[in-house]
């Protein structure tokens, strides 16, 4: 019989969570035809919104629930009012903030499995209204997580809960010389520069600014450059380097072609303030990249030689740049068969939809 998975969690932006959607619709539509999906979002341009729609991925625009809250909650109940007794909705969240979206799917009576992606949230007032919602909220239906820390902090614990970490398609994130060469001439990377890359949003969870500050240390070497990818949320950024001039950070956008770019890098950086897992220190070291991370990373179970973890200490880690330079670290794949590879997540995925 053939199953719906109304599908929420997908914003315009082409970060973690939409990058985990697209790889993961697109395995399980690959593997199992008695599935479909149905995308709920906000956003006309939507990530990913064409490829989906070309795989024969249905979509439905709501209207924003903060400017239009009571017109949110009925498009959503009206969209799946009709569902039949096999489908569900699969809510990919951060938090449980979203008070609108949980009171329109327990007034439709439709099974929920709820997945927790964040394992923390900036801001005393953001987690005063997780908590609120979390006493309301947390015996609505059936609960996924990504790692144990997002089960803890969404669910309180990992009791009842599967644990199915993100995976990625390693092979499409192999280190590519032709790739290295076409994104570096793209971007004006000279060849003799020292690329340091910082790919996700630009927002306080991620910790930018720290990476920026790092940078400011490393001013007197020109041949040391950062360049950041990802969605612009914290306009302070900008204003710390305009303030301070800092010719050797780069602020380039989103982009589709992350794929690309990790070949066209020298180092990694992942200076998170939180993290339920951290999808693109996988998608690096999949591409052999050397990698410095703050303690505020889960551990990753691979192969761990690239990995350096450091304390958040900006005069540490411009150090450790430093007496990296010259080192020249094999780039080959320390993903591939593990855990963390997609293919290996999909059947879980299946097993488990199909129980709900």
């Amino acid at each position: 019989m053939s199953k719906t998975i109304y599908y929420y969690g997908i914003d315009n932006n082409y970060g973690g969570m939409e990058n985990y959607a697209f790889n993961l619709i697109k395995g399980i539509l690959s593997k199992d035809s008695s599935i479909s999906f149905h995308v709920i979002s906000m956003f006309n341009d939507y990530a990913y919104r064409d490829e989906l729609e070309a795989m024969g991925v249905s979509s439905s625009i709501v209207p924003n629930k903060r400017k239009h809250p009571f017109k949110y909650i009925k498009e959503i109940r009206k969209i799946l009012i009709n569902h039949n007794e096999d489908d569900f909705i699969q809510i990919n969240q951060m938090s449980y903030s979203n008070f609108l979206l949980y009171k329109a799917i327990k007034k439709s009576n439709i099974k929920v499995l709820v997945v927790a992606h964040g394992a923390g949230i900036p801001g005393r007032l953001h987690n005063i209204i997780h908590n609120i919602g979390k006493k309301k909220y947390i015996n609505i239906g059936n609960k996924l997580a990504v790692s144990t820390d997002a089960s803890k902090f969404m669910f309180n614990n990992t009791n009842n809960v599967s644990i199915i970490p993100n995976g990625i398609d390693s092979n499409r994130f192999i280190f590519n010389k032709e790739y290295r060469e076409e994104i570096r001439s793209k971007y004006n990377i000279a060849n003799d520069t020292f690329a340091i890359g910082f790919i996700g949003r630009l927002s306080k969870l991620k910790n930018p600014l720290f990476a920026v500050q790092v940078m400011e240390l490393l001013l007197d070497n020109p041949n040391i450059q950062l360049y950041m990818f990802g969605k612009e949320e914290d306009p302070y950024i900008n204003e710390y380097i305009s303030s301070r001039e800092l010719s050797n950070v780069h602020i380039l956008g989103e982009s589709k072609e992350t794929y690309k770019i990790y070949s066209a890098l020298d180092m990694f950086i992942f200076p998170s303030i939180h993290e339920s897992q951290g999808i693109s220190l996988y998608e690096a070291l999949a591409n052999g990249l050397k990698c410095i991370v703050s303690p505020n990373i889960p551990l990753v179970k691979v192969e761990q030689n690239n990995i350096t973890i450091l304390e958040l200490n900006s005069i540490l880690w411009a150090r450790y740049i430093l007496d990296n330079l010259n080192i020249d670290y094999p780039r080959i794949n320390l993903i591939k068969d593990s855990q963390y590879e997609l293919d290996n997540q999909i059947d879980k995925y299946i097993d488990l939809y199909k129980n709900i």
